[in-house]
């Protein structure tokens, strides 16, 4: 799924 790889790096900058 390639949302879920894009949607993971916002995540990860959300979740800092």
């Amino acid at each position: 799924m390639r949302w879920l790889s894009e949607a993971s790096q916002q995540f990860e900058l959300l979740n800092w």
